[in-house]
């Protein structure tokens, strides 16, 4: 059985390779290996779009007017076409490709001519070199090109006496092909201008991981060897200043996996491993065990399970940086409240601290990346913990808000998404 089934999948995967590969050795132009830019995506499309707009636009003509006189003309104009295709003219360098923009103006004017003059339907077609000019050159030359294209239907007003009717709607044609030429010159300027951000955005990111990666193994070694000389000095002021040593390295470990952290969600790399688990048993497994600051943690709505589907990894990661903030702001011994509940079809999980919540004109940069507020005072931190937090439940399908209690203080609460029965 195994045989068979190895033998016959090729047959059947061949397939779709052979007729891509007829493809390409029919229109070259139109189907070469994809592209890998914008400019060059763009002017692909476009020409697919000229050569299905002429040859369609021909092709209904002769069905439907049946001219014999221009059938020669038509089926000459459409095997033209059909030989342009066959050169990959989007790969022509910079504003090189304005010559095929040209050439179709050309080739709608003759053909708007060919087809009755002011009262052509063909006319219409015009369009198709003005997007060509102004979507697949450059601003500069694509602008002036696309307008001049943009004028073909009036063409045919100087062919004889034009009627009031045919130059009122030759007239909105050109309107709004002058348009559709200044428009989409500025539209395909906005995506060239998003397209560069991202890039720019990409590159970004994977500098972060690259330096996260590079510096992450040397702090490592440095903060452990820094706890063992502690451990082993004889004095205190050396204990303390090894132990200062171990510090500073566990910051910028920290400050290391939120660059990381921000690489991996902005470049879309953030792998969540879901399942289906307890998230009380989670709150309860993050609270009860020791932690690294001196406030006590009142937790309630923990009692009864709260089945939701996550990655129980990164939820705890935001939990435990929620704690963190809590008592990094709250005034020495004072309590943490915790909460779990169930709000409609998501689970609730509420951190409330006793600090001096945030002010009200900067709670808008508050979920931004390296916010420092001026309530942090001397505490550490790198202002990336509630952006990445709010990034990981998001992509958990909830959110993650502030709010600011009358009584004093913050409460910071997020939303996950209740595991559905199936």
């Amino acid at each position: 059985m195994h045989s068979t089934v190895t033998a016959a999948a090729p047959a059947a995967l061949r397939r779709p390779t052979t007729v891509r590969t007829a493809s390409i050795a029919l229109l070259p132009g139109l189907f070469p290996p994809l592209p890998t830019s914008l400019e060059k995506r763009v002017r692909r499309a476009l020409l697919l779009m000229l050569t299905l707009g002429a040859t369609g636009g021909a092709i209904a003509w002769l069905v439907l007017s049946r001219d014999s006189d221009l059938a020669w003309p038509l089926a000459v104009a459409i095997a033209g076409s059909l030989v342009a295709s066959a050169i990959r003219w989007h790969e022509l360098p910079g504003d090189a490709f304005a010559i095929v923009g040209i050439a179709a103006t050309a080739w709608v004017a003759e053909f708007v001519w060919l087809t009755g003059g002011p009262r052509s339907a063909q006319a219409a077609l015009a369009v198709v070199p003005v997007l060509v000019l102004a979507l697949g050159v450059s601003r500069r030359v694509g602008i002036p090109l696309a307008l001049a294209a943009s004028a073909v239907p009036a063409l045919p007003l100087l062919y004889g006496v034009p009627t009031p009717h045919d130059t009122r709607e030759a007239a909105t044609l050109v309107a709004i092909l002058a348009a559709i030429a200044v428009g989409g010159a500025f539209l395909m300027g906005e995506a060239r201008a998003v397209v560069e951000i991202e890039r720019v955005g990409t590159k970004r990111s994977e500098y972060y991981s690259v330096v996260a990666h590079e510096l992450r193994n040397p702090l490592v070694a440095i903060g452990t060897m820094a706890r063992v000389l502690a451990r082993q000095s004889g004095t205190t002021v050396r204990a303390d200043a090894i132990e200062a040593i171990a510090v500073e390295a566990k910051g910028a470990l920290a400050l290391l996996d939120g660059l990381n952290d921000i690489a991996s969600i902005e470049s879309g790399r953030l792998r969540l491993h879901r399942r289906a688990i307890d998230l009380c048993g989670v709150v309860r497994e993050i609270t009860s065990a020791p932690q690294t600051h001196d406030h006590p943690l009142e937790v309630t709505g923990i009692d009864e399970s709260i089945l939701v589907t996550v990655d129980d990894r990164r939820i705890g990661q935001v939990l435990r940086n929620l704690i963190s903030n809590a008592a990094k702001y709250s005034p020495a011994g004072a309590p943490i409240g915790i909460s779990v509940s169930v709000a409609k079809e998501h689970a609730l999980v509420c951190v409330r601290d006793a600090g001096p919540g945030v002010p009200a004109d900067e709670r808008a940069q508050l979920f931004q990346k390296f916010a420092r507020l001026s309530t942090a005072g001397g505490t550490r931190g790198s202002g990336l913990g509630l952006y990445i937090s709010r990034m990981i439940v998001r992509d958990h399908d909830g959110d993650l808000w502030g709010e600011w209690p009358d009584d004093g203080g913050s409460l910071f609460c997020f939303t996950l998404p209740l595991r559905r029965e199936a």
